[in-house]
């Protein structure tokens, strides 16, 4: 990232991104519009004219975030988490949408969570994943997409939920990394 002028961006001089879900053509082709970067882990929209494409050289280790990226660009399930990778849109439904579970497995499986957003990033997915795939995992997932909607989950229903050992220790756990705050959700 290159030239930017304001108090608040110029810190991003210097710094080195990943353009999601464009191609290096696409950006030196439209210099005026703003492309999804994603610089520290965290999603930024920066104007084609303050982009500088260099050629990343991949060592062995990085060989899992190649295998990542040609991933997300080719297989269609990929391609579909490449939307909301791209957008930040990566809460819970997301993570743990049975669809959208084997690229969370890719990213996961190959270090591209650590190495693009950082090893906080990765344990959150790490604990959504172990969540969902526990064999109460479902009703779970059930539960915290009626805690998200307008209606609630009624009284009598979490009650029961939380008397559940399994379904308890899901909720703290994902307290534990943010997901879900006191009382409502984060």
């Amino acid at each position: 990232i290159k030239g930017l002028q304001s108090e608040v961006a110029k810190h991003l001089n210097g710094k080195l991104g990943f353009i999601c879900g464009l191609t290096e053509s696409q950006v030196a082709h439209a210099k005026d519009a703003r492309w999804p970067v994603k610089v520290d882990g965290v999603m930024k929209l920066v104007a084609g004219k303050n982009i500088e494409t260099v050629e990343v050289q991949y060592s062995e280790q990085d060989e899992g975030v190649r295998e990542a990226r040609e991933y997300l660009s080719t297989d269609p399930i990929g391609i579909k988490f490449e939307v909301h990778f791209t957008s930040g849109n990566l809460g819970f439904a997301v993570l743990s949408d049975p669809i959208l579970r084997p690229a969370v497995k890719k990213l996961i499986q190959t270090n591209y969570v650590r190495t693009t957003m950082g090893e906080g990033r990765q344990e959150i997915w790490e604990t959504v994943l172990r969540i969902v795939e526990h064999p109460k995992g479902e009703r779970f997932r059930a539960l915290f997409a009626k805690m998200t909607q307008q209606t609630g989950v009624q009284a009598e229903e979490w009650n029961a939920a939380m008397r559940d050992s399994d379904i308890l220790n899901m909720v703290q756990e994902l307290q534990s990394i943010g997901m879900i705050g006191a009382g409502r959700l984060a």
